[in-house]
């Protein structure tokens, strides 16, 4: 919706007597000539040599579960001379945050407001060696500090200093949602000089200097509710090498899941490439079956099945009431049984998590 206002004009004519031409035309020059001497003593418009700089944020997006997650962010500023060229110095200062945990900057932490906490930090390179440090002067940390030149009367175009921020990989049971750091503080602090670049932020000698806040939209990161399978050896789960089946034989193996904490999830397991009725079975090259099991205990009384969504023949996890990662043990074992030709026999099985 738009609001308009009318601007009304209104006019109104007078008339007076006219003098003669003359003296119009002397009067008319006469303050021609006045307002022209007012603008030549006008002061002209004037450049100070200063900067500035807008908000940034830094965001990690949904973390990995298997390794640490970087990000790049800018922060943008722009910095202006005067009527000749100016040479600055910059460096930026970034404080700990003020989150209820945190632990000053090495390192420095997010948290869900909720008792979890997640470390992580920022950096002035992009191998993440060269933690930025607090003001005024980073506090025993390298200064992240650049220069460059401003010609004389211009303001610069718009630039970024990049800050390469890390999250090492969220410990086992981290508990999902979001997390957030905030802090205020952010600053830069610059020198500049009309002659050459001065030798540090600070002012000193014939450099003079200044500092201008950064605003920040805070530090923001996502730890999934996805939970990860590590088969370790399931897949070599190995009965040995027998003469004959007819005494049966067992074997146990592991499978590890990692899960965030507070999440419920349940493992299953298929019946192979070639069962029958229900029956897990191994085959041999020569196309010959050795009959099989898979247990969730080592009684092997409780048969190991796929029914994931009513959790009757599954492994279940609770996340919270579970440590992470959960290592489960698979019994298998093949019971005795007619015998069968001689060969390798082997079978594979897919393992299913659902959380």
């Amino acid at each position: 919706m738009e609001s308009t206002q009318a601007l009304q004009m209104t006019s109104t004519l007078f008339t007076r007597t006219r003098p003669s031409r003359g003296p119009l035309r002397l009067r008319w020059l006469a303050c021609v000539l006045a307002l022209g001497m007012l603008l030549l003593i006008l002061p002209t418009s004037g450049w100070s040599q200063q900067c500035s700089s807008s908000s940034f944020q830094v965001d990690f997006g949904t973390l990995s579960n298997s390794g640490s997650t970087s990000v790049t962010a800018e922060l943008p500023y722009n910095c202006q001379s005067n009527q000749a060229n100016t040479f600055f110095n910059l460096c930026l200062f970034i404080p700990g945050g003020n989150q209820a945990d945190t632990s000053g900057i090495n390192p420095r932490r997010m948290t869900n407001y909720n008792n979890s906490t997640l470390n992580y930090n920022l950096y002035s390179d992009p191998a993440f060696t060269q933690i930025i440090g607090p003001p005024p002067a980073g506090t025993g940390y390298p200064i992240y500090t650049w220069s460059f030149m401003v010609p004389g009367g211009y303001t610069s175009p718009a630039r970024a200093a990049n800050i390469y921020g890390l999250v090492p990989q969220p410990p086992s049971g981290t508990a999902a949602g979001g997390y957030q750091a905030q802090m205020s503080g952010i600053t830069i602090q610059y020198a500049w000089s009309n002659t050459t670049t001065p030798a540090s932020c600070f002012p000193s000698g014939d450099a003079k200097g200044g500092t201008t806040g950064v605003g920040y939209s805070g530090t923001l990161a996502n730890v999934s509710n996805a939970c990860s399978i590590s088969l370790g050896s399931i897949s070599t789960l190995d009965f040995g090498s027998h003469a004959s089946v007819a005494q049966g034989q067992n074997s146990t193996t592991t499978v590890s899941v990692n899960c965030p904490s507070n999440t419920s999830w349940r493992m299953g397991m298929s019946n192979g490439s070639n069962p029958v009725t229900g029956q897990r079975r191994m085959r041999s090259n020569g196309g010959a079956y050795i009959n099989y099991e898979l247990y969730r205990d080592s009684a092997r009384s409780q048969r190991w099945g796929n029914d994931t969504a009513g959790g009757s023949d599954t492994v279940n996890g609770s996340g919270a009431a579970q440590s992470n990662p959960t290592v489960i043990n698979v019994y298998g074992r093949v019971p005795p049984q007619t015998q069968v030709p001689p060969g390798d026999y082997s079978d594979t099985v897919t393992v299913r998590l659902e959380y």
